[in-house]
């Protein structure tokens, strides 16, 4: 596998893809982060292109079966403090980290869940008696404006141990998405002038914060890219074209995989596993297939992880709301169908029947798809793996 970063000084626009005029598409769909298919898509196009400068123009049967050999295995955020600084991942904040505003500004605390399971006279309907709701001590509102991507440091802190103690500031924590650009334009007449009352406007999203931000952050974001399937001398480094506009960015190598290493310290035999989404999950469902309970059962089932001799079943869950996606098919020549993703930050809660396996799962699932066809994932439902004590379980 080879690793690289994606990095640009223009306005980028990324879209879902779905058709103007869609119910709820007020904005053509804009994105703050490009999601898995354009940067699959625009990194199969590089390497073609460094196989074949002519590799796209006669799109054979032969060429589209190669080129989608080209598996992106992790695509996710990265932040440059300085130019000279070396690339750190950022990770999206955790669905089960609860932030409330501290006394100081621009400062939190970050509250952790307990899991219960609920008796039939509590008012639940939910039909499986071991299903665990969570529950939080805080009595305050969740506050706003929180950092949506979390460094490195605090995210592995909170994958070990569910807590960060006392308050902590916003720019330790993390960082916000990259800010919006928003362009006005006026029409352009024949001769050159401009034409009366025909203004449009465009957005986008700049990766680099020129000027000192609220939280106190310099520096520029990028994307971080881990490529499967290539050849010898397949070389996407250099100039390329990029989002909605086809915006100018640039690949660079990087010269070692900036994903942190297992650690295997963290897990004995644990009996509760938590999987957060690092990238959204396109499992045509809440949940991939093989997870997922079966809502006609009256008890939640034993699942065998695919692949595996390992039994697990999901046993609770932190899905915020799905996102829209769709796109074009460039080997059938169409667009795709809409389809729901589960956002980035997700997390679902697993209980292994057999604790002492659980190192195993955990180290098979560390930085990789827990999607149903893996072939097919290029780069959604990457998760990572986290430890969870339920009081009173053993």
């Amino acid at each position: 596998m080879s690793n690289y970063i994606i990095h640009s000084q223009e306005a980028l626009v990324f879209r879902d893809g779905r058709p103007f005029g869609d119910p709820g598409n007020v904005d053509a769909g804009l994105l703050q982060w490009p999601l898995p298919p354009t940067i699959t898509g625009m990194m199969r196009t590089q390497v073609g292109l460094s196989r074949d400068a002519t590799f796209f123009n006669n799109s054979t049967q032969n060429n589209l079966s190669e080129i989608i050999k080209v598996k992106t295995e992790r695509i996710l955020p990265m932040w440059q403090k300085e130019e000279t600084a070396d690339w750190q991942l950022l990770y999206p904040a955790p669905a089960d980290a609860l932030l409330v505003a501290a006394a100081a500004a621009d400062n939190f605390q970050v509250h952790s869940f307990t899991y219960e399971t609920v008796s039939e006279d509590e008012g639940v309907d939910l039909p499986w008696p071991e299903w665990r709701l969570p529950f939080t001590t805080a009595r305050e509102k969740p506050a706003r404006n929180c950092p949506a991507l979390w460094h490195e440091d605090q995210f592995l802190q909170w994958l070990e141990n569910g807590e960060i103690k006392g308050t902590i500031p916003f720019r330790k924590l993390g960082l916000p998405w990259p800010q919006t650009a928003f362009r006005m334009h006026t029409a352009i007449s024949d001769s050159g002038t401009a034409t009366a009352s025909q203004l449009f406007s465009t957005q986008g999203i700049r990766l680099e914060t020129l000027e000192k931000s609220e939280q106190g952050r310099r520096g520029r974001y990028g994307i971080g890219v881990t490529l499967s399937g290539t050849k010898n001398g397949d070389d996407p480094t250099g100039p390329c074209r990029l989002g909605g506009e086809r915006k100018v960015a640039r690949i660079d190598a990087l010269e070692k995989d900036p994903f942190p290493e297992f650690p295997k310290a963290w897990f004995t035999e644990e009996r509760f596993l938590r999987l957060i989404l690092l990238s959204p999950g396109n499992f045509g469902g809440w949940a991939p297939e093989w997870l997922r309970p079966d809502v006609n059962s009256s008890t939640l089932s034993w699942k065998k992880v695919p692949g595996t001799g390992i039994e697990l079943r999901l046993v609770s869950a932190h899905i915020p709301r799905w996102q829209p996606v769709s796109g074009w098919d460039f080997a059938q020549g169409a667009p795709r169908a809409t389809s729901k993703l589960v956002p980035a930050g997700s997390v679902y809660i697993v209980e292994l029947q057999n604790p002492k396996q659980s190192l195993e799962l955990a180290e098979k699932f560390w930085g990789r798809s827990i999607a149903d066809d893996l072939d097919e994932a290029n780069g959604y439902g990457i998760v990572c793996t986290g430890k969870l004590t339920i009081q009173g379980e053993k």
